[in-house]
């Protein structure tokens, strides 16, 4: 797996704490509720802190991108393999999603 963006120097981490639910439930809500739907997906690895263990950890996961089409709101999530329909993990939400506009400072 590509990890080009880790091979730059690390200046700083930080952790948070995402929401998870069965992955399908969450699907059907951000359809229903929000209007998103699936724009973008990846395969990844992430640190992720183990609750139990109380161990930082290497966590393969799905990720995708839920997009609503009219307002430009969106949702990432993670999607780990467990339970039955899986879990995912709410990382980020918000407005405005569009392409990257080019400029020196990118």
């Amino acid at each position: 797996m590509p990890v080009s963006a880790n091979a730059q120097e690390i200046v700083g981490n930080i952790s948070g704490t995402f929401p998870c639910f069965d992955f399908e439930a969450l699907r059907k809500s951000l359809r229903t509720e929000h209007e998103e739907i699936p724009f973008v997906s990846a395969e990844g690895r992430t640190t992720l802190l183990n609750m139990t263990e109380e161990t930082f950890e290497m966590a393969e996961h799905d990720l995708y991108l839920f997009a609503n089409p009219k307002t430009y709101r969106y949702t990432l999530v993670f999607k780990m393999d467990a339970g039955e329909n899986g879990i995912g993990c709410i990382v980020s939400g918000g407005n405005n999603l569009g392409p990257v506009i080019q400029d020196k400072g990118i």
